[in-house]
Formats: structure tokens, C-alpha cells, sequence
């Protein structure tokens, strides 16, 4: 059966916190709460992974820049 709340809950928005020599980190969070759901890698474009703890994201990030 359809539930509307369910849907409603899970949508999600992703905003660009860090980009730099093609590496770019994103935060990913629910909607309607505001609250973090997890971090996302990207190189060159491509999802490298997706991580749920801000400080290990932030330091793939730099490992992935190279600052």
C-alpha cells in the first residue's frame, strides 16, 4: 500500500561543501528534519563512496584533493 508520509520523510537534498583538483565532498540530508544522512566522494564526477561520519569524510576529502 502507498503511504505518503513514508515518501514524504525520505525525500533528500545534496549540497556541495568542498570541490577541489576534481575531488568534490557533498553532504546529503533528509528534508523535512534537516539532519545529516551521509557524506558523499566524488571524483571526477564518479561516486567513490559514501561515508556516515563527518570526520572520516572530511579526510578522504583531503586525501582525494591532495591538500
Amino acid at each position: 500500500m502507498y503511504n505518503a508520509n513514508y515518501f514524504k520523510a525520505r525525500l533528500t537534498s545534496s549540497v556541495v561543501v568542498g570541490s577541489k583538483n576534481g575531488a568534490t565532498l557533498s553532504v546529503v540530508y533528509v528534508e523535512e528534519t534537516k539532519k545529516v544522512h551521509h557524506w558523499e566522494l566524488f571524483l571526477d564526477g564518479e561516486l567513490i563512496d559514501k561515508y556516515y561520519v563527518e570526520k572520516t569524510a572530511k579526510l578522504m576529502f583531503r586525501d582525494f584533493s591532495g591538500s
